[in-house]
């Protein structure tokens, strides 16, 4: 099941619709080996989101139920669990429940601070909440934690675009 969630977790099946979807079977195969895997649901959760924004036959708002659902499990499973509540947070940001989304974000970098993509979550939340200072304190942060990111250098750069600092 570990080793079923480490290759649904690859980045490159991130760049195209494709490969979110092996990635959602690759959760989906660990999740039928470990029920209790909650980091696996978390997993299935931001395929789900993936997807929900890429080409798909499920209506966006059914794919991004699925994402819910699965993100509810992960947290259920283990609340300790640093990505499921990162996933809980990415599915609250969509549906515009900012301040629950920050509230889950910001716990998942509590349980995993040295974890670049939850600070680059923060820029997204803090830009998009008119939190332009906060924005790029997380922005810096992720890019320190992680300075050969390119997702990090792209927040860092919207960071500075809510800064006017272009």
């Amino acid at each position: 099941a570990y080793e079923l969630y480490l290759r649904g977790n690859d980045p490159l099946l991130l760049r195209s619709d494709s490969g979110a979807r092996a990635g959602l079977e690759y959760f989906r195969r660990a999740i039928a080996l470990d029920s209790n895997y909650a980091d696996a649901y978390a997993g299935l959760a931001r395929m789900h989101m993936r997807i929900a924004f890429g080409e798909d036959t499920v209506p966006r708002s059914g794919r991004l139920a699925l994402a819910e659902r699965a993100a509810l499990k992960a947290v259920a499973l283990d609340d300790s669990s640093a990505d499921a509540h990162e996933a809980l947070s990415s599915v609250r940001k969509d549906n515009y429940e900012l301040a629950s989304a920050a509230m889950e974000l910001n716990r998942a970098v509590a349980l995993e601070p040295t974890n670049a993509r939850f600070h680059e979550g923060l820029v997204q939340l803090y830009a998009t909440t008119q939190q332009p200072a906060e924005a790029l304190a997380e922005g810096r942060r992720a890019l320190e934690l992680d300075p050969l990111s390119p997702t990090a250098n792209a927040e860092v750069a919207r960071a500075l675009l809510v800064n006017d600092r272009r």
